[in-house]
């Protein structure tokens, strides 16, 4: 006898049906043990394929006995049913047997499922049993599972001659109701689409002498429509005609929820609902058919998102993410495919779509975000999306070139769009650092002009002049990452507290670093509370070590907080900021710089 080889659709089959058997055989006592028999060498040898606890229990197994061979039992009693396995497997039949463990014998059902061979251990004490109570065993435990175990005819109504107990569990029915079709037939539950398949396996079953193998689905008696896996043979009498049909039917509508959850995360963004990158990877070769033909491809990219992330925070990116894949649906149609295929980044397929009408969907697209982005007057920042398409019109084009394609136009358009679309965010970051911190109602000093002139005291470049300017502004961008509560305490900072407004100038930095106009002063934003002395922060510079617009703005910044009113305490007069800018010369600021300064606000300028 060669070896029995493990049948892959049914180890399927086999995790389903243990399944049930966990839930229900661990708690009403049965023990069991599943083997695949394999000749080797003339001996029979027994490969462990499943168990329970309570098999294991009873053996005082401590590790897994998975792919062992039985022997690894030491029950010398057990060992010898090996014996009698290539009976079971030749004939069909089933063994009963007692086995002794210790001072208590237990009944064991041997019997062949297929390829296996199926061990079940009553580990009730049963010395006291007589064979009669024995061999109600089996019977007694199929008709206590939550499983439909059936008989029926082979006929258009499928008309059951013998139902377990488990039938109202799982179809809403008696036993009584079905048998004879006494209230309705089983051919009524099954749902209209499954029929056929259902008889046809049935069929094919009947003439291969086979088994039959599938899931389908049923209404049940309260209307509800449940997934049921079947499993049953044909029984054939002494003349070689059907008999009878026998098997079992198996609840599984959790396990296809399961399944379709699974189905929906493997090829669904968790975030916006699209499609992912695994399903646009999966789509690719299946889209290159005359079918679709022609297919236009739009790709696009969302204008400024590492900036907003940076300076409003991830909630808000993403809000910004899924409102746009919002749009992105509602442009397309249920044919379409919309994939995000990474942080910021879309394509969308449009089967049997020209470029003409392509470039209607981009138009309705970039008219959806400006309706968005008027309908939201009080959001911190707007849509902006840069797209590009091309159309494939020829099974002879790659889909992976059109798709090449329609990216370098978008990259193109992000060009174009680049710098109204930073400039409209670093607008919002600018709005909302002036809000950050409560200044009262006086009138601020006009720190860019200060900026200005001092600079030009100083005989800075025009180049340089320009990036005091805006750094004067926009130099402490990394405040918006603080809590306003914190910026605004009156009462003293706790160390915690300050620790976390020393981080705004590295914070400042990243949100600077994000931004292609930022950039070039990200280096002058880092190093703005940098102390001439090298008692300053994030690095401890001193003196020239500190770049020359960051001791620049330190002075700036200095006197414009002195010079605004904030929630613990009131403005300083111009002559009271003077005097600590004098005081703080050669310490905390560059005393050169800080000497023309003063000259700059004395000569009014500015004020």
């Amino acid at each position: 006898m060669g070896k029995i080889e493990l049948s892959i659709s049914f180890k399927g089959d086999l995790a389903m049906i243990n399944k049930v058997r966990q839930s229900i055989i661990e708690k009403i006592g049965y023990g069991y043990l599943i083997v695949n028999p394999v000749e080797i060498e003339g001996s029979i040898k027994c490969e462990i394929v499943d168990y329970n606890n309570i098999f294991k229990d009873h053996f005082n197994f401590e590790e897994d006995i998975f792919g062992m061979d039985l022997s690894i039992i030491n029950n010398k009693q057990l060992c010898n049913y090996l014996k009698e396995v290539q009976e079971v497997l030749y004939l069909d039949n089933e063994i009963k047997k007692v086995l002794t463990i210790g001072s208590n014998s237990y009944f064991v059902r041997i019997y062949r499922h297929e390829d296996y061979i199926v061990l079940i251990f009553d580990f009730s004490n049963v010395n006291y049993l007589n064979s009669d109570q024995y061999n109600q065993t089996g019977t007694e435990l199929l008709s206590n599972l939550p499983v439909v175990v059936y008989k029926c005819k082979f006929d258009q109504n499928w008309t059951m001659e013998y139902l377990s107990q488990g039938c109202e569990a799982v179809t809403g029915y008696k036993p009584e109701e079905l048998i004879g079709n006494n209230l309705v037939s089983f051919n009524d539950l099954i749902i209209d689409k499954y029929k056929i398949a259902v008889r046809n396996k049935w069929i094919d079953a009947i003439e291969n002498k086979g088994f039959v193998k599938i899931e389908y689905e049923i209404k049940t008696k309260d209307d509800m429509v449940k997934w049921v896996y079947e499993q049953g043979q044909p029984i054939f009498d002494s003349e070689d005609a059907i008999g009878y049909l026998e098997g079992i039917i198996v609840d599984i509508s959790e396990q296809k929820k399961r399944e379709e959850e699974i189905n929906y995360l493997t090829y669904h963004d968790s975030m916006t609902g699209l499609f992912n990158r695994r399903y646009y990877s999966h789509i690719l070769d299946r889209l290159s058919s005359i079918d679709k033909i022609p297919i236009t491809v739009i790709v696009g990219d969302i204008n400024g998102l590492k900036l907003i992330n940076d300076a409003f925070g991830h909630e808000l990116g993403d809000k910004l993410i899924i409102d746009t894949a919002k749009i992105l649906q509602s442009c397309t149609r249920s044919s379409d495919i919309v994939t995000r295929t990474g942080g910021d980044e879309f394509v969308i397929f449009l089967p049997n779509t020209d470029k003409s009408i392509g470039e209607m969907v981009v138009k309705r697209i970039l008219k959806e975000c400006e309706d968005y982005n008027n309908s939201s007057t009080n959001s911190k920042f707007n849509i902006s999306v840069s797209l590009g398409l091309e159309t494939m019109y020829s099974l002879d084009e790659k889909i992976d070139d059109i798709i090449k394609y329609a990216e370098d136009y978008m990259y193109k358009n992000k060009l174009y769009n680049h710098k109204s679309t930073h400039n409209t965010i670093i607008n919002s970051i600018r709005k909302k650092l002036s809000g950050l911190i409560n200044e009262g109602d006086d009138s601020l000093p006009n720190i860019e002009c200060l900026a200005e002139s001092l600079g030009q005291e100083l005989g800075l470049s025009k180049e340089s002049l320009e990036k005091l300017k805006v750094l004067s502004s926009i130099h402490d961008i990394g405040k918006i990452s603080i809590e306003t509560d914190i910026l605004n305490k009156v009462e003293p900072l706790t160390d915690e507290e300050w620790l976390m407004i020393k981080k705004h100038p590295e914070m400042g930095y990243r949100i600077a670093m994000a931004s292609l106009e930022l950039a070039s002063i990200a280096d002058y934003i880092i190093s703005h509370h940098e102390r001439w002395d090298g008692g300053g922060y994030p690095e401890g510079l001193k003196g020239d070590q500190i770049p020359l617009l960051s001791r620049i703005v330190s002075v700036l910044d200095a006197y414009d907080a002195m010079r605004t009113d904030k929630t613990y305490r009131k403005k300083l007069s111009k002559e009271e900021a003077i005097e600590e800018i004098k005081r703080n010369a050669g310490t905390q600021f560059d005393p050169e710089i800080a000497r023309v300064f003063i000259e700059v606000v004395e000569k009014n300028y500015c004020d």
